[in-house]
């Protein structure tokens, strides 16, 4: 309670001159918090009194009475005093800031933080916070099932599933009126789908074009302070570590263009895939600045190629925070060949749970990243969910990329 009663003087003190009825209103709170914990009274009780302030800070649209109001309302959130009421109210809150155009990512972390330690939103307001894309329906829904069979029935609403297909064009764009008629905005976006198999063209597609579909179409709706980041892979890194330095600075360059992305990277490397010899295939390829061909050639260009367009997504959007991470060898559908085909079980070979692989994804999208030194939108992240290289590789739990190159 004496945190409480500090963050709400704090408040207080911020809008004494202009905001005197925000003042008010948080001393009048900051009494009743005082006369609770004599009287020990359980602070559920006067939680949406307490919540009151709050909204009428973030009703102001002040940048600071705004942070300062955030906070607490976290600090509410983290103790589980709020009711259904005061939830919702917090819910209509962030977005009215939202749709005003306030680049605050506390919102994203607020919205995050209520649906993920709290079990009282229910209804619209719940359905507004959480959806789950998915190319199909009966595995998107055992995703969604699985999620409630961990984390409880009070979750079940939580997570919204949406028929979503990246290599479609058509399924894309219904997903996208989909979420616009239910949600108007989004506050941020994860692309996670990806793979290796069919052919070059196909894994291209689906790791590289698959993400540039789902971005161009759903970037429009991502509000100011929003963020986008997309799950690469320690195999871009590989890839281009094996590039001659001219094409390892191009990798790097930060103001690419998609033009560029296409010709340098994709096309070239596509058209010796596809044309030359395969006796002749490795000096054409080096000959292009390619490393020699490997048994991750389409992978490991496909998802370079998704860091390298992650910098334009950055560039593009500059009120949209894009990042790109690895997210650990992971053991899924496509990792379980190797250890197959290696006799030993994916423990022996090093592999992560798929919990432990969304530790970067998760800090990409709600983490405090404007706190990292230099921080700029555009990073690629290890993940150990320290910036690394976008031209040689980084083991996790070593020293953060300084920028240095080559």
């Amino acid at each position: 309670m004496d945190n409480l009663a500090s963050d709400l003087k704090n408040i207080s003190l911020e809008t004494k001159r202009r905001h005197p009825g925000v003042k008010e209103s948080a001393e009048e709170a900051i009494v009743k918090i005082r006369n609770a914990s004599v009287s020990s009274t359980p602070l559920t009780y006067l939680s949406n009194q307490i919540l009151y302030p709050l909204v009428q800070g973030c009703e102001t649209k002040d940048t600071k009475v705004v942070n300062l109001s955030l906070q607490v309302i976290q600090r509410l959130i983290t103790a589980q005093v709020l009711d259904g009421k005061g939830a919702k109210y917090v819910v209509e809150t962030m977005w009215m800031l939202m749709e005003s155009g306030i680049e605050e990512v506390r919102l994203l972390q607020t919205l995050t933080l209520l649906t993920t330690t709290n079990t009282v939103l229910q209804g619209e307001a719940l359905a507004r916070c959480l959806v789950l894309g998915s190319r199909d329906a009966a595995r998107g829904q055992a995703a969604v099932d699985g999620v409630v069979s961990k984390l409880g029935a009070g979750y079940k609403e939580r997570v919204k599933l949406l028929v979503l297909d990246v290599t479609s064009d058509a399924s894309v764009q219904a997903a996208l009126a989909v979420v616009k008629k239910e949600h108007g905005k989004i506050h941020g976006l994860v692309n996670n789908a990806g793979g290796n198999g069919g052919g070059a063209k196909n894994t291209i597609d689906l790791n590289l074009y698959g993400v540039k579909r789902v971005c161009e179409a759903f970037a429009p709706i991502i509000g100011d302070g929003g963020r986008i980041v997309q799950v690469s892979s320690g195999a871009a890194p590989m890839f281009v570590e094996k590039c001659s330095e001219e094409m390892k600075k191009f990798c790097v360059k930060k103001d690419v263009t998609w033009q560029e992305v296409e010709e340098k990277l994709l096309q070239s490397w596509l058209n010796i895939n596809e044309s030359a010899p395969e006796s002749e295939r490795d000096a054409a390829f080096e000959a292009k600045g390619f490393g020699p061909l490997s048994d991750r050639g389409a992978y490991g260009l496909s998802k370079a190629a998704v860091n390298c367009y992650t910098m334009v997504l950055a560039n593009r959007f500059p009120k949209i925070t894009s990042t790109s991470c690895s997210p650990g060898f992971v053991e899924t559908d496509l990792t379980q060949g190797f250890a197959t085909r290696s006799g030993k079980t994916p423990a022996e070979m090093g592999m992560i749970s798929v919990d432990q692989g969304a530790r970067c994804p998760v800090f990409l999208m709600t983490g405090d990243l404007a706190s990292l030194p230099g921080f700029c939108s555009g990073w690629y992240f290890g993940s150990d969910s320290k910036r690394s290289p976008l031209h040689k590789y980084r083991s996790p739990g070593t020293p953060a990329y300084e920028g240095e190159f080559p």
